[in-house]
């Protein structure tokens, strides 16, 4: 398997369970409770 095309399977998973994550309010969303 090519290198690059790991890296960009690795990358693509990271974003989908970040977006999925930060739907939830898991990782972002956190800092925008603080500042209420």
């Amino acid at each position: 398997m090519d290198s690059t095309a790991a890296l960009l399977l690795a990358v693509g998973a990271m974003l989908i369970m970040r977006g999925l994550l930060a739907e939830r309010g898991i990782i972002w969303k956190d800092e925008d409770e603080d500042n209420e």
